[in-house]
């Protein structure tokens, strides 16, 4: 599997809190510009804190993620409101009763960089 993906986005592009869907060889991401306009920000993957990609399809049954409500660090998918550390990837809340399969399951991530063109890069976590 590719260890990064250039993608066409400019760093600019993107207004706080604005998302973009992005596909990749590993499937499509979500692009995400975490500062917000109150100037608060998201903590981001190390490289370019200010932006945040994860994969757009929720781990636990393919809900739309990219369409989810995020709050501080978290995601959550409209479809059974699992959430995720956006940090981590790690699930951080589901429906009583699937504590244990929330436990194994995990958010996709990627760092955004700058890549030579200047536009941002994924670079994925098993790289």
């Amino acid at each position: 599997m590719a260890l990064h993906h250039d993608t066409d986005l400019a760093p600019d592009a993107l207004a706080p809190g604005q998302r973009r869907l992005v596909d990749t060889p590993r499937g499509r991401f979500v692009v995400v510009r975490s500062d917000r306009p109150d100037g608060t920000e998201l903590p981001g993957l190390e490289a370019a804190p200010e932006f945040v990609a994860f994969a757009a399809w929720c781990p636990h049954l393919d809900g739309p993620l990219w369409e989810g409500s995020i709050q501080g660090d978290e995601i959550g998918c409209p479809w059974h409101s699992w959430r995720y550390s956006l940090t981590t990837g790690k699930c951080t809340w589901a429906p009583r009763g699937d504590e244990e399969e929330a436990a194994e399951t995990k958010l996709e991530r990627a760092r955004c960089v700058a890549g030579p063109s200047g536009k941002l890069r994924l670079e994925f976590e098993d790289a």
